[in-house]
């Protein structure tokens, strides 16, 4: 099924106003978090929320500056926090490396809130990208302000299904580089992931929001096979819902706020959910099952 994606442009008449008033490119109405189909913001600019003059409602998306943008900026205009990210992080990461564990594809993250595509990088692609691979810091992590770190990847947050990934216990070297994959049998590091049970309509392609957020603390949050069978439980009771896992009273309490954070959106061909065929597919798969069925029938009378 093709999908004409429309962009509709409209020019607002009356005074509007950016947040913090930085300028406006224009008032033709822009698209938040655009795919990549659509029209994004020029340069410099960002499509955020703009009010008018005299109303405290009414609330426009338009094409302001962004040069002055904070990190709090970015997490409140994406409605991330506080609904999911109750705390928000200290600072931007750099960029993040996905891993596709079955064809070994990667794909490099640059852009913060940027549109990725991983689609036709092989033959054949279904590349669903379902690690994370490298995390990039702005800085050297100090050692001394925590011994470990952890990084929380949230794939579909603002939707169901939703994914949540957990990589934590990763000893702090001070490095500005995290590789998340690499085998070391002398350091001990945990993983735990959780999906919901929903399931996705079968598509070409598959565009989910990823928030990644990273962590430190002075002690390993599995310190023993009781506390990662404890991490284990805290992910499935919170049920792949990011805002209540980050507020466990076992879980948000001891990782603090997060000392770093990222969020874009992917595009591939592969998805790490349940996939449901269509209707169209189904009476495919039933009328070419029920026309060998009638087949064969014929064959058995035929030769009896």
């Amino acid at each position: 099924m093709n999908v004409l994606h429309l962009s509709l442009f409209v020019t607002i008449s009356c005074a509007l106003h950016c947040p913090r008033n930085v300028p406006y490119f224009s008032t033709v109405q822009c698209i938040p978090n655009p795919s990549l189909s659509q029209a994004r913001c020029p340069s410099g600019y960002r499509c955020r929320p703009a009010r008018e003059e005299f109303s405290a409602t009414d609330l426009y998306f338009i094409c302001c500056d962004s040069s002055d943008m904070q990190v709090a900026d970015y997490f409140l205009e994406a409605q991330l926090s506080p609904e999911y990210v109750p705390q928000i992080p200290f600072t931007l990461l750099r960029s993040i490396v996905l891993l596709d564990q079955k064809s070994g594809q990667r794909v490099i993250v640059e852009e913060f809130d940027g549109e990725v595509s991983g689609v036709d990088r092989v033959p054949n692609d279904t590349a669903s990208y379902d690690r994370l691979d490298f995390v990039q810091f702005e800085r050297e992590i100090d050692p001394n302000a925590g011994r470990f770190l952890h990084f929380l990847l949230a794939r579909g947050v603002v939707t169901r299904p939703t994914q949540i990934q957990m990589y934590y216990d990763y000893p702090n070297f001070g490095q500005e580089w995290s590789n998340i994959t690499e085998l070391d049998q002398r350091l001990r590091r945990g993983f735990i992931e959780y999906t919901t049970n929903e399931t996705v309509p079968k598509q070409a392609f598959y565009r989910d929001m990823f928030v990644v957020l990273s962590f430190r603390t002075e002690q390993p949050l599995g310190a023993s096979r009781d506390a990662e069978t404890q991490l284990d439980k805290v992910l499935e009771t919170t049920n792949g819902d990011l805002s209540r896992l980050l507020s466990h009273e076992h879980f948000g309490s001891r990782l603090g706020a997060p000392i770093g954070g990222y969020f874009f959106h992917l595009t591939s061909r592969g998805t790490v959910f349940k996939s449901l065929q269509d209707d169209n597919d189904i009476n495919f798969a039933f009328n070419a099952q029920l026309n060998t069925f009638v087949a064969m029938m014929v064959l058995l009378l035929l030769l009896m």
